[in-house]
């Protein structure tokens, strides 16, 4: 399919004031692809729509909810340009918090979506950051081979970001007291990497269990019992209403 004729003007409304994603452009215009459009955008003198924001420095809420996100479902992903934006999703259940999210990142957060039910049953809700420099350190870190590992970089965690890590992958036992984290995606070594760091920074007691569902075998961490009150005491300050019954037997 040949592209269609677009005026400058539609251009730049289309890219800068209604800022529709790039794909959508490509689509809309009937290209195979955003280069052309992109070079077309650099004559007219346009400039990269995150430039701006190239010069903004994280503050430590942002490091907090990325490096928390990235313990549990948020992804840190390379663009073809070698910069890297993060990906935060959850079940469309979990809506408001992905709303949350998306205004604690501000001013990097993109457009929030959400999608309909899928084959299996779920829909999902979510938003990228903007593609920058400023998240090249995470993707290093968190995928230095290409699969998420856990790094030095989780010895920046704070309150803040144990609480995100629980919203994002913890689940609560109300009969023994107990929080679980899904750390099935990680290696016995990083997992015994975060049970030390629970307990040297934290003074949480914890270890690591096996979970049996529909005949696999999965990793978890366990808290102990005898932790949960300091725990509650910890994130209960950050937890977000709808997500309270996460942390309350």
């Amino acid at each position: 399919m040949s592209a269609k004729k677009c005026s400058d003007e539609a251009l730049i409304r289309d890219y800068v004031e209604l800022r529709l994603p790039m794909k959508v452009i490509v689509r809309k215009y009937g290209y195979t692809s955003h280069v052309p459009i992109c070079h077309r955008l650099r004559r007219l003198g346009v400039p990269p729509r995150d430039h701006k924001l190239a010069n903004v420095p994280l503050s430590p809420v942002h490091r907090q909810l990325i490096i928390g996100g990235l313990l549990g479902d948020a992804s840190a992903i390379s663009s073809h340009s070698g910069n890297v934006y993060i990906k935060f999703a959850q079940s469309i259940k979990q809506v408001a918090y992905v709303e949350w999210k998306h205004q604690m990142m501000q001013p990097f957060s993109r457009r929030l979506c959400t999608y309909s039910p899928s084959g299996y049953g779920y829909g999902s809700c979510e938003f990228v950051t903007a593609t920058l420099p400023t998240f090249i350190e995470f993707r290093e870190a968190f995928y230095p081979l290409g699969q998420k590992t856990v790094p030095d970089m989780v010895e920046e965690l704070d309150a803040l970001g144990l609480a995100v890590w629980l919203m994002d992958d913890g689940t609560i036992d109300r009969k023994w007291r107990r929080i679980y984290f899904c750390t099935c995606s990680f290696s016995d070594g990083d997992n015994r990497r975060l049970i030390d760091l629970l307990g040297s920074k934290f003074n949480l007691r914890s270890t690591l269990v096996w979970t049996t569902t529909a005949g696999k075998h999965y990793r978890r961490i366990a808290l102990s019992a005898k932790s949960f009150d300091r725990f509650k005491s910890i994130v209960e300050p950050h937890i977000i209403p709808s997500l309270r019954y996460k942390i309350n037997c």
